[in-house]
């Protein structure tokens, strides 16, 4: 199990969104994109995972998100 995006996303939404009432614009321009890169990182284990997996059909991969 990961949490990260999960926490990731969760302290820095506000700089992604200028109208959160927290916004920073200071924050922003240096911070903004650290949600995407988070996610850029997680799409690269589970990118390892399924090619460990191979192509076996027994195998049962689920990605979940909350």
């Amino acid at each position: 199990m990961f949490s990260f995006t999960d926490r990731v996303a969760h302290v820095f939404w506000r700089l992604t969104d200028p109208d959160h009432p927290a916004h920073d614009a200071a924050l922003a321009a240096r911070y903004a994109p650290t949600i995407e890169r988070w996610y850029e990182r997680m799409d690269a284990i589970v990118g390892k995972a399924l090619a460990a997996i191979g192509d076996d059909p027994e195998t049962l991969f689920l990605v979940c998100s909350d």
